[in-house]
């Protein structure tokens, strides 16, 4: 599993309609910003996005309901990401919202661990994604990655496990080999990038 992160990028339509189809491949959900979701048609890959909020309805200015994404044909939301800065308890609130309409919520996860924003939950893919790795081009060592890959599995065993932070290319096989799955960000904008990485 592939997940492609493209954050807020890119920056018009076309833009998007072209990475998507250079994605579109089974076991990639492409995670794209809400304004592109109605416009992505994807064959073999699955639609994702960023987040959502934990509420179905209501006065709450710029927020993303989980029914408003099923109803674009959205199956995965990426929730709890570091960028994002969110209190642990917003993040386990958008988790269970997330189960309650059927969709697969992706929940980050950084060096803190911060399992508490699981509390109650028993169903959702865990991605390990340190702080000190994400756009840096030094990705997590790989036995280090193993120990908090362990560490997750001991409080969440039926859940997939990813790991994000600079994979790229260049270094994604020895990741793939060993997590269930990879959170792709910078090199999921780049097309020469994901051609590399969805041909091995």
């Amino acid at each position: 599993m592939k997940i492609f992160n493209w954050k807020m990028n890119p920056s018009t339509l076309k833009e998007a309609l072209e990475l998507a189809s250079c994605s579109d491949e089974k076991d990639v959900v492409v995670c794209a910003p809400f304004v592109f979701l109605s416009k992505i048609k994807l064959k073999k890959a699955k639609l994702g996005a960023q987040d959502s909020f934990h509420k179905e309805k209501g006065a709450f200015i710029g927020e993303v309901s989980c029914k408003m994404l099923k109803n674009l044909g959205v199956e995965y939301v990426i929730l709890g990401h570091s960028e994002r800065k969110e209190k642990d308890q917003e993040v386990n609130l958008k988790i269970k919202a997330c189960l309650k309409n059927n969709l697969k919520p992706i929940v980050c996860l950084d060096e803190r661990l911060r399992i508490e924003r699981l509390k109650g939950v028993k169903n959702a893919i865990i991605a390990y994604e340190p702080v000190s790795s994400i756009g840096t081009n030094n990705p997590c060592p790989i036995k280090k990655a193993l120990k908090v890959r362990d560490l997750i599995r001991k409080k969440m065993k039926d859940s997939k496990i990813l790991y994000g932070g600079s994979i790229n290319s260049s270094n994604y096989l020895k990741y793939q080999e060993v997590f269930d799955g990879l959170l792709i960000g910078g090199a999921s904008l780049d097309k020469k990038e994901i051609k590399k990485i969805l041909e091995k």
